[in-house]
């Protein structure tokens, strides 16, 4: 079982979540955690970011997010859109407030690694990069629900 989702996306249901994600494209694939959800049997992949802290604004949020899991800072950073994401996890039913961004790694090396490893106080993940052909053809579930088409068509 995946640490990073059986305790990151513990759900308050009476509460709101502001969150700072990125979408981080090598050409060929986007870097996403991989979690599965028991209660769907679905496996899935969810892209890079984290909550906002009290005060934090949604730039800094995805900066801090990509420096404390990745070690890079962040160029060419745009903020793409602005989703409400309602979902169920585990039966249990979730909302967020997803601020979306593209942009670059500074650390070039990453973008040549097959798996990254994410360190968080509560355990280690691994951050792969998806296919964007899987993704476009739904091969994939990639969270939070987005029309990556915009995206990534002119990637591929």
């Amino acid at each position: 079982m995946n640490i990073f989702y059986s305790y990151f996306m513990e759900i308050n249901r009476n509460v709101i979540r502001p969150k700072s994600m990125i979408i981080l494209a090598n050409g060929k694939g986007v870097l996403a955690t991989k979690g599965y959800d028991k209660t769907k049997d679905e496996h899935f992949y969810r892209i890079i970011g984290g909550g906002m802290n009290p005060g934090e604004t949604s730039e800094a949020c995805i900066r801090r997010e990509v420096q404390e899991e990745l070690g890079s800072e962040l160029e060419h950073l745009n903020r793409r859109d602005v989703i409400e994401n309602i979902f169920r996890y585990n039966g249990e039913l979730g909302h967020e407030i997803v601020f979306l961004f593209e942009g670059q790694l500074s650390d070039r090396s990453l973008y040549q690694k097959e798996s990254i490893t994410i360190v968080e106080p509560f355990g280690e993940f691994e951050a792969v990069w998806v296919p964007i052909e899987d993704v476009l053809n739904f091969r994939v579930r990639l969270y939070p629900v987005y029309e990556y088409k915009k995206i990534f068509s002119q990637l591929v």
